[in-house]
């Protein structure tokens, strides 16, 4: 071969070996922008570059007693269940109860789930990186700010629960529309105590707290939610059925289902 025809040999294995290295790199990046994206901030998956969650899971825990041993751990349990069980990408909200109504005017938690790697891609995707990204970005947090939640000790002088879920109902699941379930749960005693309306002091049924401007002054909006209330079993006498049968009205009004109570006990 001439030295010439040894040349352009050369120069046609370049030009192949760069059009190999170009296609590479295109497909490469056409493959990792056709894999989910998701939110820095919140985990949730990206759609049209907008943070866009399937399902939705707000917990509101009442801290304006507090908790016993047997009721912290029975409510700890449970966060932790429904957490475990909530598909990936729920959007996942914790509002604790306070008598200041700034206590639940923000969430402490506002993140989606994220995936753990168990379902990750042997051949794209790293699933121990998945996992310490679950455990570090969404679980661990979720996890201490239940623990802090749980551990208050403070005892407050008013319980503002039809305040806590008309607010929700705003700053949760009207500013985070999903396409999925959105359901509600919480943890209280389940008896509304404030000056203008107070379980403790009235014997008013629900159709007569409707006919209260107290009532049309905080109703909820929450269609499509479906509620599940677990008791803090704290004053028997003022929790029997028709503390229950109250809340289901009430939640019925705000375009939701109670689907389900529950007693965790003294």
């Amino acid at each position: 071969m001439t030295e010439n025809n040894s040349g352009k040999g050369t120069l046609i294995a370049l030009i192949g070996v760069v059009v190999a290295l170009v296609g590479s790199i295109a497909t490469y990046f056409v493959y990792t922008q056709q894999l989910p994206q998701y939110d820095k901030e919140t985990g949730c998956l990206l759609v049209k570059g907008k943070p866009t969650p399937d399902h939705h899971l707000v917990f509101l825990l009442d801290l304006t007693d507090p908790l016993t041993q047997q009721q912290a751990n029975a409510a700890r349990v449970s966060l932790e269940n429904y957490i475990n069980e909530a598909p990936t990408n729920t959007l996942i909200e914790l509002y604790a109860l306070k008598a200041d109504k700034s206590s639940f005017a923000e969430p402490l938690i506002l993140q989606c789930k994220r995936r753990d790697g168990s379902d990750a891609n042997a051949l794209s995707e790293n699933a121990r990186k998945l996992k310490r990204q679950f455990e570090q970005k969404f679980f661990n947090p979720l996890v201490t700010q239940i623990e802090q939640a749980i551990g208050n000790k403070d005892e407050s002088n008013y319980s503002p629960i039809i305040e806590a879920i008309q607010s929700i109902g705003y700053t949760g699941f009207g500013k985070h529309p999903v396409a999925g379930t959105k359901t509600l749960v919480i943890y209280s005693d389940m008896i509304q105590h404030m000056p203008a309306f107070s379980m403790f002091t009235t014997r008013l049924n629900y159709d007569g707290y409707k006919k209260l401007d107290y009532a049309q002054q905080h109703m909820a909006d929450l269609p499509g939610v479906e509620v599940e209330l677990n008791y803090f079993y704290n004053r028997p006498k003022f929790q029997k059925g028709r503390n229950v049968q109250f809340w289901q009205y009430l939640f019925h009004d705000a375009g939701a289902t109670v689907t389900k109570t529950f007693n965790l006990g003294q």
